[in-house]
Parts: C-alpha cells; sequence; structure tokens
C-alpha cells in the first residue's frame, strides 16, 4: 500500500502531539508499506528529503507567517493569516502536483492549519480516497482551543467565529473516514454539522511501549510531573499554586515544556526550590524522567482532546492526577489508574495531591493499574487498526 501522510507541521518542528503522533505513524507503517509526507517548513524553501523509508516533501505555504512562529505572532495580525488559510491557491497547486505524480492508494489528513482546507479540494479533483484524524478543535475555532484571548472557555461565539466555523465545514467537506483519538471531539463536531457523510471512528492514539517493564518503586521524596505547553489554558499555574500549598520536603515537582507563559510562571514558582523547570528535553531524556515519576499531573481548563502525556504516563506505570474535562476522562479510571478533579479547582487540586503524595500505597497500587492499562494502545494494534481503516476508505 502507498500511503500519504499530510500534517502542517513534522520533525523536527513539533509544537505538540499531533508532530510526535504523525512522526510515530509514518516510521511504523514504513516496515511495511511506502510512505509520503507532505508537510509544511518555515524559511520560504522547498525540498524532498528521504529519511529511510518516507519520502518527505516539505515547501513553505504563502502566507504572513508560518504556523510554527504563531506564537511569537501579534494578536491582530492573525485574523488576516486565517483568511489566507482558508483556502490557499499556492498550498492547492504544490499539493495537487505531488499527490497527482505520487498517486498514493490512500491519504491520511491530520492538522492542516498553515496548509489549509485547499488539500482537500485537491483530493477530491484528484478522487483519492482519504481519512481525517482530528486533534484539535481548528476546524471550529481560529484558536484550536475554544478559548476567549484571556483564557476561559468560550461557550457563545460571536459572529466571526460562526463564520469561520461555517467556511470550514463547507471546505472539509466529508472524507471516506473521520477519526479522533476521544468520542468528546467527535461528538463536538458533529454537533456542529460537520462531516454529515463519512463513517466517524474513535481511534486512541498509538504510542511504542518501553521494552523496559521494570517498574521503579516507591522510595525517598515523591516526585511529581508535568509534560506538555507551558501556558495558563494548561493550567501549569493552578498546579503550581496548588503544589505550593503542601508543606513537606518529600515531594518535588518538575515541569517540562516551554511556552509562551514561561517567564510569568518561573516567576511564580521563584520562590519554591523544589520545583525545577527543564524545558524542552529529547525523547530519551524524557523516558529517564518517567521512570523516576511517581505522578503525573494533567491540570488542563481547556477541552483537550487526548493528551499524549498520558498514554506515555501510563506505560511507564505512572498514575495521572487528571482534570476532568475533554476526552482526559475517556484515558482515565478514576481511582484505578489514575484520580480526577474538577478543571481549574485549586482547592480539589490541592487536596487531592496531598491525599496522594501522603498515601504511597495508593500510588503504587494505581501504578501497576497504570501500565497493564496501557497495553491496549501499543503502536503495533494502532498500525493493524489504521491500515485496516485504511482499506475500509479506499473501498468506499
Amino acid at each position: 500500500m502507498k500511503i500519504c501522510l499530510i500534517s502542517n507541521l513534522y520533525e523536527p518542528y513539533i509544537l505538540g502531539g499531533a508532530e510526535n503522533y504523525v512522526g510515530r505513524i509514518a516510521r511504523g507503517l514504513s516496515e511495511h508499506d511506502e510512505v509520503i509526507v507532505i508537510t509544511t517548513c518555515p524559511g520560504l524553501k522547498s525540498l524532498t528529503v528521504n529519511e529511510g523509508k518516507i519520502r518527505i516533501y516539505r515547501f513553505t505555504p504563502f502566507n504572513i507567517y508560518h504556523t510554527y512562529h504563531a506564537k511569537q505572532v501579534k494578536e491582530y495580525v492573525k485574523p488576516l493569516w486565517h483568511l489566507l488559510d482558508f483556502w490557499n491557491p499556492h498550498t492547492y497547486l504544490i499539493a495537487k502536483d505531488i499527490l497527482k505524480n505520487e498517486n498514493p492508494d490512500i491519504v491520511h489528513l491530520n492538522n492542516l492549519g498553515g496548509l489549509s482546507l485547499s488539500v482537500i479540494s485537491a483530493l477530491r479533483v484528484l478522487k483519492l480516497p482519504h481519512i481525517y484524524t482530528i486533534h484539535d478543535f481548528s476546524l471550529l475555532c481560529p484558536r484550536a482551543t475554544l478559548l476567549h484571548a484571556y483564557g476561559k472557555i468560550c461557550e457563545h461565539k460571536n459572529p466571526f467565529c460562526r463564520s469561520y466555523g461555517c467556511i470550514k465545514r463547507n471546505l472539509s467537506g466529508s472524507p471516506d473516514i473521520v477519526t479522533a483519538p476521544s468520542q468528546f471531539v467527535l461528538e463536538m463536531h458533529l454537533r456542529n454539522g460537520f462531516f454529515k457523510q463519512s463513517k466517524v471512528v474513535k481511534m486512541p492514539l498509538g504510542i511504542v511501549l518501553p521494552e523496559d517493564k521494570v517498574r521503579k518503586r516507591l522510595h525517598g521524596s515523591i516526585s511529581i510531573l508535568y509534560v506538555g505547553q507551558v501556558s495558563l489554558h494548561k493550567g501549569v499555574d493552578i498546579l503550581i499554586d496548588a503544589f505550593k500549598c503542601i508543606i513537606s520536603d518529600c515531594i518535588k515537582l518538575d515541569i517540562v515544556g516551554k511556552g509562551p507563559d514561561m517567564e510569568d510562571l518561573l516567576q511564580k514558582a521563584s520562590d519554591d526550590r523544589r520545583i525545577k523547570f527543564h524545558g524542552f528535553v529529547s525523547s530519551e531524556e524524557l523516558a529517564e524522567i518517567f521512570r523516576n515519576t511517581d505522578l503525573l499531573v494533567v491540570p488542563s481548563v481547556w477541552y483537550d482532546n487526548s493528551p499524549m502525556v498520558i498514554y506515555e504516563a501510563l506505560s511507564y506505570g505512572v498514575p495521572v492526577l487528571a482534570s476532568r474535562i475533554g476526552g482526559i476522562p475517556e484515558l482515565i479510571l478514576n481511582g484505578y489508574n489514575g484520580v480526577l478533579f474538577d478543571a481549574g479547582d485549586r482547592d480539589q487540586l490541592r487536596s487531592t495531591l496531598k491525599k496522594l503524595v501522603l498515601n504511597r500505597s495508593e500510588l503504587e497500587r494505581m501504578s501497576k493499574n497504570a501500565q497493564e492499562s496501557s497495553i491496549k494502545y501499543g503502536m503495533k494494534e494502532h498500525l493493524t487498526q489504521l491500515r485496516s481503516l485504511y482499506r475500509e476508505a479506499m473501498d468506499r
């Protein structure tokens, strides 16, 4: 089978879990299938490279800035970028030319922000079967988070956002199959009129399970971990506040990642020597951190889809304390492989965190369950399901 993966970003240009996911399935699929990737790159250039068995087409779509640098751009500039990104003729011509020459059996779309939905128009013209994986809310919201600029969940759309969603709905059409790692995200799109004629499938993400199944037994200080974008919508400020309220020298908090609110959060944590910021770390370094972690905290205050970091933590036997929001509860069975708390509730997070760090036997019990619950997310099983969906889309 010849498979084309299309993603706005691809290694080494990584901003979130979607890019990591595409990289993983590309490598996994390439063991038995021919894989090409169409993606972008910052810097006004176009090139084709072979990385192992994967052929990668990179280009820079015409727009006022590249999506990789979006966090550094002033808010008043972004509406113009979105107008150009609804249907980008430059992307259409390049994508169509690549797809026509390569003629893949199946196309798998992922995040398209920065490429635009003109990619789907090219697929229609060439009559290529395709599936679309939803990683965020970029079809519903210009920020892709369903959050206002001040960080609160948007309950009522303004005229611009309603028009934005309507245009995206018409341009995205009905791919042969639509997948998402959480039922929550699928239903959110269906309620807004998307994908009326598509087959819709919930498909959790796949991860490469660690070969070393030896769990670290709890001893010494309790090590608490946050991994992800260091920003307010991820709830990092709430975690820091809750952690600082626990008076104990036997706990520590490691924060891994970078983000737009890094400086403010560094300042917030500066008076607590138990909190350490690591910035971006390699996958090898992160694996070692997981092996020495007792509890992962995911304190999101936005409708998180299905955080990759939860899958990874569970695979290392790390239980998860997480917000009860978005697709997160679909991964965490409360009291079994982790604990849920109400999103944004500092007091509840503090009391739950304190209860867990004082109860090592409870953490140890959930650690065993965490690793057991991760087995079904193995990459081998995920790729088998993907190939099955690819064949079904080709038949449709």
